[in-house]
C-alpha cells in the first residue's frame, strides 16, 4: 500500500537588507535537521564537556544540546550520557573525568565498500558520508559548488558544521542533482552550537535507541559482548586514562576503544583496545580524528593525523587487514579517484568526525537496519513546467524527513522545507494539505534566526504493521507570483514500518 501525503508551503518573499545580508550558504539534502550524537572539542570555548556524548534533537536548534536521555528507560537501550559510560565497571571510574573524545561510533555505520576500498553503491542503496572539518580546514578550490569553501568565507568558518556527500553508483535512485555532490546539512548555529565550537565526533545512528519499539527492534541483534560504543581519546589526554583501558597496551590516541553495554546490570564494561593503532596502519603518536565502525561488514572509515594519509581511510578489519587504504572510486583501467577530493576535503583538511549512512538499502549485512526508516529518500524531481516557464522553480528549496517520538512516546514523522525566500533570512507562512486521513500533523514556523527559514511539519504517523510508502513535497509560492517567485523542493518518500 502506498499512502500519500503531500506537504505545501505559501511563502512571501522579505528582499529586506537583513535578508540579503544573510545570502549565502544554506543546509540542504535529506539530512538537513536530522538528529545527531556528537562530541566537541577540548577547549574550543564552547564550554561543553569533551567528554560527553552531545544529543541534538531533529529540526533546526537555537539552545545548547542536552546530555543523552531515553524517553522510555528500557534496559536493552544503552545510555550513551557520559555519567553511564564512565560510571563503568572499572576499577577508578572517576580516573577518566578529563577524557576528551577524539572519536566515536556506535557500530551501526555502513560503510559501501569492497574489501580492496572501492566504493560498492548497488541495489537500492544511496550512500552517504556525514563529516565534519576542523577550524583550519579550507576545501578544494576545483569542486563545482563546493558547500565547504563557501562556508569557510563565512563569519563562522567551517568548524563544527556538518556535511553530506551522497556517494556515486551506477543507478542511485534518488535526485541526481545530489549526487556527487557535498552540501552543509547542518550549520553549526542550527546545532545550538557556538561558531567557534568544533566538533570531534559525530553519529547519526545512535538516535534510533531513543525512538518507539519496532523501529529499535529494526537495529541488528547485538554480538555476545552486547551493544557496543567505539571511541578514541585525544593524545592530550590519553595520560589521564586509567591504565586498565589500555589493558597491557601502550596509551595512544590512535587506538580505538570500545565498551559494551551491559543489559542485566544497566552497565557499560570497562573499555578495552578494540583495534590498537598499528592495527589500523597507524603510529603511536598519531591522533584518530574521526572514526566509523561498520559491524555488519567488518569496515572501518576513518581519518587521522598520519602525514600522507587520506583524510578518508577504510580498512577491512573483518579481514584481517592491518593495512589500511584510501577510500576510492574505481574508474576502470587501474584508474582510482579518491572519495576525498570529489567530495571537496583538500589532503590537508583536518577531519574531524565521520558517520556513514545506507537509507535505501532494504538488504544490509544482518539482515536489517533501521536506516531505511529513519530518513526521507530524495526522488527525481519529474515536474513537468510549461514552456517558458523559468528554471528556477525547480531550485534552491530543499526538504527532508525523518522519524521520531512526541512527548509520549508515539512515533511521528518531522519533515523539513528549506532554503526560502532565495535571499536567506525571511518570513514564512505555511499552509499543508494531508489527503490521507489517518496522518494527523500540524505545521510551524521556526525562529527565522537560520539561512533559508526552515519550516517544520509534524505528522502522527499510523500504526506499524502496515507498511507502505508516505509521499511528501515542499512547495513555496511567494506571492504576486513574480518569475522566481515560486520554487519546488524534491518530492520525498518515506518508507514505513
Amino acid at each position: 500500500m502506498v499512502h500519500k501525503l503531500t506537504a505545501l508551503l505559501f511563502s512571501p518573499i522579505l528582499l529586506t537588507a537583513t535578508a540579503a545580508a544573510q545570502a549565502g550558504v544554506i543546509s540542504e539534502g535529506p539530512f538537513a535537521g536530522a538528529s545527531c550524537v556528537h562530541s566537541t572539542a577540548l577547549d574550543d570555548g564552547s564550554g561543553l564537556d569533551p567528554a560527553e556524548p552531545w544529543l541534538k534533537p531533529t529540526g533546526f536548534e537555537t539552545d545548547l544540546p542536552d546530555t543523552w536521555s531515553d524517553p522510555f528507560g528500557d534496559a536493552d537501550r544503552p545510555d550513551f550520557s557520559k555519567a553511564a559510560l564512565f560510571a563503568t565497571q572499572c576499577t577508578n571510574p572517576a580516573a577518566a573525568a578529563n577524557v576528551d573524545i577524539d572519536a566515536l561510533s556506535a557500530g551501526l555505520d555502513l560503510v559501501l565498500a569492497r574489501p580492496n576500498g572501492t566504493v560498492n553503491v548497488s541495489g537500492d542503496s544511496w550512500g552517504a558520508i556525514a563529516f565534519s572539518l576542523g577550524a583550519d580546514a579550507l576545501g578544494t578550490r576545483t569542486s563545482e559548488g563546493n558547500a565547504i569553501r563557501a562556508e569557510v568565507a563565512t563569519s563562522g568558518g567551517a568548524s563544527a558544521d556538518v556535511f553530506t556527500y551522497i556517494l556515486q553508483g551506477p543507478s542511485v535512485p534518488i535526485e541526481p542533482e545530489l549526487i556527487d555532490r557535498t552540501m552543509r546539512s547542518q550549520d553549526s548555529t542550527e546545532m545550538g552550537l557556538p561558531t567557534d565550537t568544533e566538533l570531534d565526533a559525530l553519529d547519526l545512528h545512535m538516535p534510533v535507541f531513543r525512538l518507539d519499539r519496532p523501529i529499535l527492534n529494526e537495529v541488528p541483534p547485538p554480538g555476545p559482548n552486547g551493544r557496543r560504543m567505539y571511541f578514541s581519546v585525544s593524545t592530550a589526554t590519553q595520560d589521564a586514562i586509567p591504565e586498565e583501558w589500555w589493558n597491557g597496551t601502550l596509551r595512544s590516541g590512535a587506538t580505538i576503544l570500545v565498551t559494551s553495554w551491559n543489559q542485566l546490570q544497566e552497565v557499560w564494561t570497562c573499555p578495552r583496545p578494540f583495534l590498537t593503532y598499528n592495527e589500523i596502519g597507524l603510529d603511536l603518536g598519531d591522533d584518530l580524528t574521526a572514526l566509523a565502525v561498520d559491524e555488519g561488514r567488518g569496515y572501518i572509515l576513518f581519518s587521522s593525523t598520519r602525514p600522507g594519509h587520506d583524510p578518508f581511510m577504510f580498512l577491512d578489519y573483518g579481514g584481517g587487514s592491518t593495512a589500511p587504504l584510501p577510500y576510492t572510486y574505481d574508474m576502470g583501467g587501474g584508474v582510482r579517484t579518491c572519495v576525498s577530493i570529489k567530495a571537496g576535503v583538500q589532503s590537508t583538511d583536518p577531519v574531524d568526525a565521520i558517520c556513514c549512512l545506507d537509507p535505501g538499502d532494504d538488504e544490509p549485512p544482518r539482515g536489517r537496519h533501521p536506516n531505511q526508516y529513519m530518513f526521507g529518500t530524495p526522488l527525481p524531481r519529474q515536474l513537468v513546467l510549461p514552456a517558458g516557464f523559468p528554471n528556477c522553480f525547480l531550485y534552491r528549496l530543499n526538504g527532508s524527513a525523518f522519524r521520531d517520538v512526541n512527548t509520549a512516546g508515539q512515533p511521528v514523522l518531522l519533515t523539513y522545507g528549506v532554503g526560502w525566500p532565495p535571499s536567506g533570512q525571511g518570513g514564512v507562512a505555511a499552509l499543508w494539505f494531508v489527503p490521507f486521513p489517518a496522518v494527523v500533523g500540524y505545521t510551524r514556523k521556526l525562529p527565522p534566526v537560520h539561512r533559508g527559514s526552515p519550516v517544520e511539519a509534524r505528522f502522527r504517523l499510523p500504526r506499524p504493521g502496515g507498511g507502505g510508502v508516505l509521499g511528501m513535497r515542499w512547495f513555496a509560492f511567494a506571492p504576486p507570483f513574480m518569475p522566481c517567485a515560486t520554487s519546488a523542493a524534491f518530492p520525498l518518500s518515506f518508507e514505513l514500518l
